[in-house]
């Protein structure tokens, strides 16, 4: 084939491949671009893409992302979406705040991922929850997720409790992110969660046993009760509630109750805190050998009755034990929780805070037994005193002497007859 050169294109064809490279250089509409401010004006800001075209970010879209001229300089870069690419002669048209919350939610992705704690502004409230904005963005917080509103908490205290939150910042974190959706749903509880978590730490790792603090009881179980302390919580196990018996720790405390307790037991591994109200308290124990001495005889309830004894209130916080070798298996009076025993006290420890107790009605009893026993014995029985078992003894030798005289008597006789 014989060579043949290129032609030179046409003026019209010249025209024709400009309009194709501008056509191809048209930024895409929702693509997110850094450009440079060309001019600023009346109608808004102009900036060069670097694609041959300029784009016109409105004032209209300045006013929304809550910007004004002044803030920007010519020569400056600015970040921008395009809404509308142009045609023609037309410029691209340009929004400052869809690049803005671009970079929001871009941001609130990030923050997903590492969980971090951010302050956002309560602008509102629904029955559901309140609205919060956070980076230019609406976000929500379930009413399940905010701190104060609880499961079952009445509908009119409910709707004042949010009420009141409008216009205060809050520690919130983020949950879920929907961009498509445009959801964002944030969390007072978990931002709450994590700060107590970070505050519990430095805490555990500054206390030390015996130091007081004062706290607020916010549950009360069976088993104990447990104290807000500020940024954890401890447990006043239902033996640190007082000194006496407790039947129950409601008895003795209940949720909202102030309280100033010690601590007397830190797991800085698993993180429990344990606390004492009763050690604060005057111990009865201090005046113990002024009330109770050995001998004593006193009237007590039985609180406890396990294995191997039973365990006697003897009033003012102090607690005995009748030990189950001092209760009779037969004969004795019915030991079971609630009743009341004359018992009589068999030793004392202060020191070890025992007490232990023997069953005085019934040893006076068996005392009195006794005695009557022993009134009522007869010689024979071998119970008599050593005077009388002499005496006995006497007069037994002199009746064996009569018969032995008589049996010498009778073979004297026997052998004169004989002869």
């Amino acid at each position: 084939m014989p060579y043949s050169p290129t032609s030179i294109p046409e003026d019209n064809d010249f025209a024709a491949m400009l309009e194709a490279y501008i056509e191809v250089a048209q930024p895409k509409q929702g693509e997110l671009l850094q450009g440079t401010i060309v001019e600023i004006s009346a109608e808004g800001i102009l900036v060069d893409l670097g694609l041959k075209r300029e784009g016109l970010v409105p004032v209209s879209d300045l006013e929304r992302a809550e910007k004004s001229k002044e803030q920007y300089e010519v020569g400056s870069e600015i970040e921008v979406i395009v809404t509308v690419h142009g045609y023609g002669a037309k410029n691209p048209v340009l929004s400052v705040y869809q690049a803005l919350q671009h970079q929001s939610w871009s941001d609130a992705e990030k923050l997903l991922s590492s969980g971090d704690i951010v302050t956002g502004t309560v602008e509102s409230f629904n029955r559901g929850g309140i609205i919060v904005t956070y980076l230019d963005l609406p976000g929500f917080v379930p009413a399940s997720h905010v701190v104060g509103i609880s499961r079952g908490i009445a509908e009119a205290k409910r709707r004042e409790y949010l009420e009141n939150m409008v216009g205060k910042d809050i520690s919130v974190k983020v949950i879920e992110v929907d961009r498509q959706r445009h959801r964002l749903v944030l969390s007072q509880r978990a931002a709450q969660r994590s700060i107590r978590a970070e505050q519990k730490d430095e805490l555990i790792a500054e206390l030390y046993e015996g130091q007081v603090l004062n706290g607020t009881i916010i549950n009360v179980r069976d088993f104990g009760a447990f104290v807000d302390l500020g940024a954890a919580d401890g447990l006043v196990h239902v033996s640190e509630l007082a000194w006496q018996q407790v039947d129950h720790p409601k008895n003795i405390v209940q949720p909202g109750d102030e309280v100033e307790v010690m601590v007397i037991k830190i797991d800085r591994k698993r993180q429990r805190i344990g606390l004492s109200i009763k050690q604060l308290l005057p111990s009865p124990w201090d005046s113990a050998g002024e009330r109770l001495t050995p001998g004593q005889d006193i009237v007590g309830q039985v609180t406890r009755v396990l294995d191997f004894g039973a365990f006697i209130d003897l009033g003012e916080g102090l607690e005995g034990l009748l030990h189950s070798s001092q209760i009779p298996e037969e004969g004795g009076p019915d030991i079971i929780v609630g009743s009341e025993l004359n018992v009589r006290v068999v030793s004392l420890d202060v020191q070890r805070h025992r007490v232990s107790l023997s069953l005085h009605e019934w040893l006076t009893d068996q005392e009195s037994r006794r005695s009557d026993n022993e009134k009522n014995i007869s010689p024979t029985d071998g119970l008599i005193d050593p005077d009388s078992n002499h005496q006995e003894s006497t007069d037994s030798t002199d009746d064996n002497s009569v018969e032995t005289d008589d049996l010498v008597k009778g073979g004297d006789e026997h052998d004169e007859g004989d002869n």
